[in-house]
């Protein structure tokens, strides 16, 4: 979708209002946002992205954490791949963005809002799951929870009237003494917030097991990156190690060898065991070394 052609500054999307916005965003990916300001860190924008497209874009990269500017600008990277990857040509004003100005804020979601309304949302989409890999992502929202129940559709004033005239009439026609089954509903309406309540409890659960599990992927994330980089470690050191053994190989196959070539091999050849013990005589001797320095001293004051 070619954005900036499809929705112009005069366009209704920048006439929703701010509380209209932070409803909708709350409600969409079960956040609690209070703020436009909130939408800065570039997180909110890059998930309704994947709303739009899930799994195909870098939403486990996001730093939610994020406080600073400079943090905000490597989420607003992901984002302007995402734009790039599905020919998004809508130009980000991250510089102003990440200031956390309400104007610039608020434009942006408006445009958000417009374009997710015209692309759509991708049916059965979990948004807490979606960012549960994020470093420091939220989880569910209680408060975003309780907007859907309230957003639901309710039916229209004109098949309520015909709902309660049936009724009505239902019930002056039955005896006097069935009337009394009518209170029976009620006992249904309490049995309906009882499922609705135990339905919210249920949500939170999953919601908290989420979040720990989305931490426990951040985790596993940073023990590979860890590992990764322990490994190059190693292979740069052994590649050195490598190059200085054939050069000692060439170097005695050219009967050039120098009389200290015995100890570079015994130094490249040396066992864990041998290293080990080098390591404690050189560390008893620096320690005598040392104990001999500070008798002089003494002696030397003495004197």
């Amino acid at each position: 979708a070619t954005m900036p052609s499809t929705v112009g500054m005069m366009d209704e999307g920048y006439f929703v209002g701010r509380r209209e916005i932070l409803e909708w965003l709350n409600q969409t990916l079960l956040l609690n946002l209070e703020k436009i300001e909130e939408t800065a860190s570039g997180c909110v924008a890059l998930q309704l992205m994947d709303a739009c497209y899930p799994g195909k874009v870098s939403i486990q990269k996001l730093n939610w954490s994020a406080k600073n500017d400079y943090e905000y600008v490597q989420n607003y990277k992901l984002l302007q791949t995402a734009f790039d990857k599905f020919k998004v040509d809508k130009y980000i004003p991250v510089d102003k963005i990440v200031r956390a100005k309400y104007q610039d804020n608020l434009e942006f979601m408006q445009w958000f809002k417009r374009y997710v309304e015209l692309t759509g949302i991708t049916e059965n989409y979990d948004p807490v799951l979606a960012r549960s890999k994020g470093k420091g992502a939220p989880g569910c929202s209680m408060r975003a929870l309780d907007i859907q129940k309230i957003s639901r559709p309710v039916p229209s004033r004109k098949n309520t009237a015909t709902s309660v005239a049936s009724v009505n009439s239902s019930v002056n026609n039955v005896p006097i003494a069935n009337n009394r089954a009518a209170n029976k509903p009620k006992r249904t309406v309490r049995s309906n917030r009882s499922n609705t309540s135990r339905e919210m409890s249920e949500n939170v659960e999953k919601a908290k097991a989420l979040e720990d599990l989305g931490q426990a992927y951040l985790k596993i994330e940073e023990l590979n990156e860890m590992s990764e980089m322990f490994r190059k470690e190693r292979d740069f050191y052994f590649d050195k190690l490598k190059r200085v053994e054939l050069l000692l190989q060439e170097k005695e196959e050219a009967k050039d060898c120098d009389p200290d070539f015995d100890a570079f091999y015994k130094i490249l050849y040396a066992t864990e065991e041998e290293s080990s013990k080098k390591e404690e005589t050189n560390n008893n001797t620096a320690a005598s070394a040392e104990v001999d320095s500070d008798f002089l001293k003494d002696a030397s004051d003495f004197l």
